[in-house]
């Protein structure tokens, strides 16, 4: 936003609003413990998650749409893509049949079950963004950082009862299992190490970067070694084409490199992370392609929503989840799938059609501009490399369209680079004055 816009916000519009950005501190930490995306007792189509978020996004509406020019365009494009992308969705969702279970015991799904996650989607987006927003731009890093060191310390401390819950050893928390939480993970990493490139504590910057590679390692998810590969590759990469005479500045991230390949050796679960098959997804992949490509009319505008992946009708409890769990499979003409599209692409693709695709490509285009342009400091470069390396991950779970407590955190981090303060005015004056550190 313009210098003429921060000026007409009151003293109390900002002093509200930095009170309500760091909020976010407390509630990623309950989030850890609680499982949102429970349905509400006597209307299972409904979910906590969607009360909840949807609650964050309208109470940080005046800050979002206020400041949203605060937003680079790309941004703003990328969110833009995302909402006509929903929006696409449950106009084919209405325009389709009802989904229906084909598992054993299964039948008709009502159509609401499947607009809840789309509103929910929206309601990810906005929140994040907006929990970002609300606060003044100097303030919002730190508590992106302290809410990260929050999120470590209550995942931890959960860890025995998660583990209880979901019957395995790995690490996840009440935000998501250990497939996907690892997302939520190495964005806590890349914002310690921009606090550490920024000269910020110390130790914070320690329990961020060290506690989050620790979490990472316990998820035992082989995706997340992958996301870190893509991480350190584009942080490297930016770095390089933009300073190539200050190499000497990505230290950490060589050093990062050689902590992780000496420590290999001795992580718990090693050969399950370092065994990358998975007959079960590719089949997975080859029969929803053969349902995409049935004709050109499904080609073009896919299925509609639901329709190959019905997953909320087994969380809802609407239909018994056949097996009990997400690595079965169902029945269909085509052959068989599994429960849950294990790829926002895929999903996007197969449900949403070739316009689905397209718009899912202009948001990757615009957050890969973003990257680019994000190369003006080393500290912004490794939060955004981070933001773009979810993409990786997007490729192995549906992300942004299910796993919304991930997503939020996602969208969080956009928001954060794109309206990102360099060190000029306000880390200036903390150098020039450093009693003045405590407030900033």
């Amino acid at each position: 936003m313009g210098r003429v816009g921060r000026q007409e916000e009151s003293e109390r519009f900002r002093r509200i609003g930095n009170r309500i950005g760091r909020s976010f501190i407390p509630f990623v930490a309950l989030a850890q413990a609680l499982q949102l995306a429970f349905p509400v007792p006597g209307a299972r189509w409904l979910t906590f998650e969607l009360i909840v978020l949807g609650a964050i996004a309208l109470l940080t509406s005046p800050w979002w749409w206020r400041r949203r020019l605060e937003l680079s365009p790309t941004a703003r494009l990328t969110m833009a893509a995302f909402l006509a992308l929903v929006a696409y969705g449950i106009v084919s969702l209405l325009l389709h049949p009802e989904p229906v279970v084909t598992a054993p015991g299964g039948g008709p799904v009502p159509k609401i079950f499947v607009l809840v996650p789309l509103l929910t989607a929206v309601a990810a987006m906005f929140a994040g963004v907006g929990m970002v927003l609300s606060a003044e731009r100097a303030q919002r890093m730190r508590i992106l950082a302290w809410g990260g060191l929050a999120a470590l310390v209550v995942a931890f401390l959960g860890w025995p009862f998660q583990s209880a819950h979901r019957n395995y050893v790995r690490l996840a928390t009440g935000q998501g299992g250990a497939a996907i939480i690892h997302v939520m993970f190495l964005i806590i990493v890349a914002l310690g190490l921009a606090q550490y490139v920024r000269g910020r504590r110390p130790w914070l910057t320690a329990g961020l970067v060290f506690g989050g590679l620790a979490a990472v390692i316990a998820t035992q998810s082989r995706g997340a070694i992958v996301n870190i590969g893509a991480w350190l590759s584009l942080i490297a990469a930016g770095w390089l084409i933009h300073y190539p005479k200050d190499s000497r500045k990505l230290w950490p991230v060589g050093l990062a490199l050689m902590v992780g390949v000496f420590s290999l050796p001795f992580v718990p679960g090693l050969s399950r992370i370092t065994s990358f098959e998975e007959p079960k997804r590719a089949e997975n992949l080859l029969t929803a392609l053969n349902i995409w490509s049935q004709d050109p009319v499904t080609m073009a505008f896919g299925t509609g929503p639901g329709r190959v992946w019905p997953w909320y009708a087994y969380e809802s409890g609407l239909y018994p989840m056949p097996g009990g769990d997400y690595t079965r499979f169902a029945p269909t003409p085509f052959g068989d799938i599994l429960l849950t599209p294990h790829s926002t692409p895929l999903a996007m693709l197969v449900e949403l059609g070739i316009v689905g695709a397209l718009l899912g490509l202009l948001m990757g285009a615009s957050l890969l501009l973003g990257w680019w342009r994000s190369r003006t400091s080393l500290a912004r470069l490794i939060v955004s490399s981070a933001t773009l390396a979810c993409l990786v991950a997007f490729l192995v779970d549906t992300y942004l369209l299910r796993n919304f407590g991930i997503s939020m955190w996602w969208w969080a981090t956009i928001a954060l680079v794109s309206s990102w303060q360099e060190a000029t005015d306000e880390e200036r004056a903390a150098r020039a004055h450093p009693a003045r550190r405590g407030a900033d």
